[in-house]
């Protein structure tokens, strides 16, 4: 059996609140020559305080076993040089991620996300 990539463990269904509920999930997958992420939420992920997405489309620019390095298309925000935000999600393990940016302090993290363990259909 071939060891798992970060694709694989990355792919999968996320929630922000309680795996057990993912009343706010969100999916993660990639294009199949792996140079794109895709998130999905079925209503809405949030963006900025005033925007609100379904799809988030990244770019990515870089990868190791733990982090994958990605632009945001149609990213609104700039870090503070002015320079487009480049994101990272970091696998803190197969159950658990988080997201960083290349400007912020090393090892800074957003809450974790937690990958569901139902999959709560949408009325």
């Amino acid at each position: 059996m071939e060891p798992r990539t970060i694709y694989d463990r990355a792919s999968g269904t996320w929630d922000e609140d309680d795996p057990d509920k993912c009343w706010y999930s969100h999916t993660i997958s990639f294009s199949e020559s792996k140079d794109r992420m895709i998130i999905t939420y079925p209503l809405a992920g949030q963006v900025t305080e005033t925007e609100l997405r379904k799809d988030f489309n990244y770019s990515i620019i870089n990868r190791n076993d733990a982090e994958i390095f990605a632009f945001l298309e149609d990213e609104p925000r700039l870090t503070d040089t002015g320079d487009p935000v480049i994101w990272i999600l970091r696998l803190l393990d197969d159950e658990n991620y988080c997201w960083g940016r290349v400007d912020w302090p090393s090892g800074y993290c957003t809450p974790k996300r937690m990958r569901c363990t139902v999959q709560q259909p949408i009325d």
